[in-house]
């Protein structure tokens, strides 16, 4: 998924805090992401939004 992800012509966040990762430090350091709704965390990103130009590419 990253491979395709990163092929993505002009790839950049999306504007404005839909950019932005929603991320506070946990127990020892650990980061910890807030999901879409804010009601709870997660120990991956979910939130930040990206943009890029042309179509999705083909999947082989």
């Amino acid at each position: 998924m990253l491979k395709v992800i990163g092929r993505m012509d002009n790839l950049r966040r999306a504007p404005g805090p839909q950019g932005h990762l929603k991320r506070l430090a946990g127990p020892g350091g650990i980061s910890k992401y807030m999901t879409p709704d804010h009601s709870s965390f997660s120990p991956s990103p979910t939130t930040m939004k990206v943009q890029w130009d042309g179509e999705l590419p083909e999947v082989k």
